[in-house]
């Protein structure tokens, strides 16, 4: 079926997929079938169409009909055409080929059987009748290959449905959790593990944690091995649904307790700051935001080394590129501002219950709101003045943002705060502050200050 070079990747798959079939562990059987299709489409069709039917065939011994149908139509669908259009002379099958063909419609029409088709199942019969009579082969042996196989089908559909749970519950879990797989995946070696599991190990190594064969392609970007999935929906039907249960209430869970990300820096709302993820913890944080809310915590570092400041503000995800080597860019955008409550540490990085803040914007006095206007339209004028050069201008709102409209003081306020030259902690008592009024007033007392440093100069 496959060469005898023991190096070649592919003669390493279809020998260690055969033993699996012949200890009766299919599922195993069909991941490694299924991966070494995957890596070698542009194989002859000869060997394509072997390697379709012995995965076929193991679909056929898991129930799965539908994909061993799908499987085995793609073999003997260019042969049902000779009924009305024979071969030419000069293409001739060797007695291998014909075999194949025969053993194919054989598997077809066992695969009909067992979905209770009879008309699919004498449609097959008789176009593999014809076949074997046009190749010069005894159509009797072709029916009896196929009542055989079929007899040998039922048998093992009985011991498979009295025995497959104990025989197979250990190969449908994965070997780092020990729990039934929910999103399996499978890396180039061929080993198979939960996707969720996988990516906390990529967080530290590259390798395979079997066989510690390098992989180049990161956890995210494999897809789900839909074989073992379907494989254990199916027959670990009650521990994967538990299993499910688990992954929401964790989800859940990831959305009340809000992530908190630690850095010597003040995010304002409405402005935005890319972050460049690298630590094992803070890829696994990342991982859960992008999966969930996609929103956490930025918080200023403490005056002192390991300390967080008291308040922070959401951070919303807007774009995410992911590095080969696992590390990733993030765009954020700020979004509410918080207090925090309560923390605690959540596999290696901080969470925290947070109270939002908001500013004050009922019951206001007309005279503080005429104040608060005029407070804007001044610290307006100076933004207006600082970035009269379009460059400038358009190097400081690709950092943080567009300069928010002229009426909108709030967002102004945090806009600036942003673009000042100030010190975390300064920055920092401008974000905590309640009241829009209160802030402009600091922000255009900082501004005449900055200007008359700068004319001084």
């Amino acid at each position: 079926m496959a060469n005898n070079n023991s190096s070649d990747p592919l003669y390493e798959l279809l020998h260690e997929a055969e033993a699996s079939a012949s200890r009766n562990r299919y599922h195993d059987a069909l991941s490694r079938y299924t991966r070494a299709i995957d890596i070698n489409e542009t194989m002859v069709k000869k060997k394509m169409n072997q390697i379709l039917y012995k995965r076929a065939e193991a679909f056929l011994k898991v129930n799965l009909q539908d994909e061993a149908l799908r499987d085995i139509s793609k073999i003997v669908s260019e042969y049902t055409s000779q009924l009305t259009n024979p071969f030419p002379e000069d293409h001739k099958l060797d007695h291998e080929e014909v075999c194949n063909v025969l053993m194919s419609f054989a598997l077809l029409y066992q695969i009909h059987e067992a979905c209770g088709r009879e008309q699919e199942m004498n449609a097959a019969m008789q176009v593999g009748s014809h076949l074997a009579e046009q190749w010069e082969t005894d159509p009797q042996e072709f029916i009896a290959m196929c009542k055989s196989g079929s007899d040998t089908q039922k048998d093992h559909a009985h011991a498979e449905n009295n025995n497959l749970k104990d025989e197979d519950a250990s190969e449908l879990e994965c070997s780092l959790c020990m729990r039934v797989f929910y999103e399996p995946v499978t890396l180039p070696c061929g080993h198979t593990f939960d996707k969720s599991c996988l990516a906390r190990v990529f967080d530290y190594t590259d390798k395979c944690p079997l066989c510690r064969q390098v992989s180049h392609i990161l956890p995210v970007h494999l897809p789900v091995t839909v074989v073992v999935k379907q494989l254990a929906q199916r027959y670990l039907g009650a521990d994967y649904e538990q299993r499910r249960l688990e992954e929401i209430e964790q989800k859940n869970t990831d959305l009340n307790a809000i992530p908190l990300f630690v850095l010597d820096y003040v995010l304002f709302p409405d402005t935005m700051l890319p972050l460049h993820i690298f630590e094992p913890r803070y890829r696994l944080m990342m991982r859960r935001c992008v999966a969930g809310s996609k929103c956490f915590g930025l918080v200023p570092a403490g005056r002192q080394r390991g300390e967080m400041a008291k308040y922070g503000t959401i951070a919303h995800i807007t774009d995410i590129k992911l590095l080969p080597d696992g590390r990733s860019i993030i765009e954020t955008v700020g979004r509410e501002r918080f207090s925090i409550i309560d923390k605690w540490e959540q596999d290696g990085y901080a969470c925290g219950k947070v109270k939002l803040i908001t500013d004050e914007r009922e019951n206001i006095p007309q005279e503080e709101t005429n104040t608060l206007n005029q407070l804007g339209e001044r610290l307006y004028e100076f933004v207006s003045t600082m970035l009269a050069n379009d460059q400038v201008k358009e190097q400081v709102e690709e950092k943080i943002g567009k300069i928010p409209p002229k009426g909108d003081y709030e967002k102004l306020s945090f806009w600036v705060a942003a673009l000042l030259p100030l010190g975390t902690p300064m920055k920092l008592d401008l974000l905590i502050i309640p009241q829009t009024l209160q802030r402009l007033r600091v922000l255009v007392s900082l501004c005449l200050e900055l200007a008359r440093g700068s004319s001084s100069e």
